[in-house]
């Protein structure tokens, strides 16, 4: 728009005077100001700069006239590129190259309108302009010129968010924005409730009683995050817990995995524990299984607990693998001071030497108990993977059957 301004292009435009057409189809616009007494004068705005405003000088068909700012109520100032362009658009050419020119240049002054109205009468005489039809939006589909638009709404697509789409994928995604929204209502409620209560203020009875009553699976996720914040209270560490153990679900199952193997209160593990086990989640076994590759004893003995006591036989083969596993230590300090004698027999005190790192294989005894709940009483190969692995095999393979006939 200003480089339109400083070369002031459209004034300068020799192009001829195309008759009538141009006039009748696209008529002249100017400035138009809405008068305190309910008229309208429609003219140009001489003083367009002028600040403080104190009064209008208009150019009207009929002269000069000027209006004090008071007796004008509202002003609708026509940009200097279109009056430019209406200045312009009586000596364009009624032919090919002249729309398409004139075109162009509305095109670099932003002036949508004129610019597609060119365009059209460019294509009245030249069907076929190529150019022109695609920069109206034309594709050629079937060997012909179809406005993409038309196509695209003949087809069951509909213009959303500046982007053609499905009703159905429309839909799909104003789901999922009501569904955010909800979740981020939800998540300022439930902190709330959760800030009053915590800190004893007024209404906390009541935000105790609303927390307890969520029912909105949405909730779900919130409640886990809180679930697994280090320093949350036990009490409402419960609540989550009994609040999940009613929406179920992937999130719920998830959060009270992680609480078994990661929570420091173990009155939240076994509450956790003990609602995976009502379930008998084979998502949470598998969570679990995983948990039994660790690199960290304690974790695999928590696994191996926590799946004993889930108890479902599928887990006895990986309880088996993990009846013991490596894990690398270190030996010695290097700041301990040792008593001991030298190699020529002297006594004295030495520092420790150099730390060694070693791998070591140790027995899992949680593991080993997990697996005991699982098989039938008597069965016991203590930490003998390979007795464990024979017993299972026999105990799982198909007595032969003689299927010959016998007379």
């Amino acid at each position: 728009m200003k480089r339109l301004l400083k070369n002031n292009w459209l004034i300068r435009t020799g192009v001829p005077v195309l008759v009538g057409v141009l006039v009748a189809s696209m008529p002249l616009l100017a400035d138009e100001f809405y008068l305190v007494t309910g008229g309208r004068l429609i003219g140009d705005l001489v003083n367009p700069d002028q600040s403080p405003r104190t009064h209008y000088e208009i150019q009207t068909a009929h002269g000069r006239l000027v209006l004090d700012k008071k007796q004008v109520e509202r002003v609708i100032v026509k940009p200097v590129a279109l009056k430019q362009y209406e200045q312009a658009v009586t000596k364009v050419k009624n032919t090919v190259a002249g729309h398409w020119e004139m075109a162009q240049k509305c095109s670099q002054a932003e002036l949508w309108p004129q610019r597609d109205f060119h365009l059209e009468q460019l294509l009245k005489l030249d069907p076929d302009h190529e150019e022109a039809r695609r920069s109206l939006g034309y594709t050629q589909i079937d060997n012909r010129w179809q406005r993409t638009d038309v196509w695209l709404r003949q087809q069951g697509y509909v213009r959303y968010k500046k982007r053609w789409r499905l009703p159905q994928e429309i839909a799909a995604e104003m789901a999922a924005e009501k569904r955010l929204q909800e979740e981020v209502q939800l998540k300022v409620q439930i902190n709330r409730w959760r800030t009053t209560i915590v800190k004893g203020r007024s209404g906390s009875d009541q935000a105790m009683r609303e927390l307890e009553a969520i029912d909105n699976p949405l909730a779900a996720p919130i409640l886990a995050r809180w679930l697994g914040q280090k320093n949350e209270p036990r009490m409402l560490k419960l609540i989550y817990v009994d609040l999940l153990s009613k929406l179920s679900g992937p999130v719920a199952v998830d959060a009270l995995v992680d609480r078994v193997m990661q929570d420091r209160d173990e009155q939240v593990q076994e509450v956790c524990l003990e609602q995976l086990r009502k379930w008998k989640s084979r998502r949470a076994i598998v969570a679990f299984v995983i948990q039994l590759q660790s690199s960290n004893n304690m974790e695999i003995n928590q696994a191996g607990y926590a799946l004993g006591q889930i108890g479902h036989t599928d887990a006895i083969v990986p309880l088996i693998d993990a009846l013991t596993s490596k894990h690398k230590i270190q030996i010695g300090n290097p700041n301990q001071i040792n008593a001991g004698f030298s190699p020529t027999g002297s006594g004295g005190l030495g520092v420790g030497g150099r730390p060694k790192i070693i791998e070591r294989e140790v027995q899992n005894k949680r593991v080993h108990g997990g697996l005991s709940l699982l098989v039938p009483d008597g069965i016991n190969y203590g930490f003998n993977k390979a007795g464990w692995k024979n017993w299972y095999a026999e105990t799982n393979t198909p007595q032969e059957v003689n299927l010959r006939r016998t007379d």
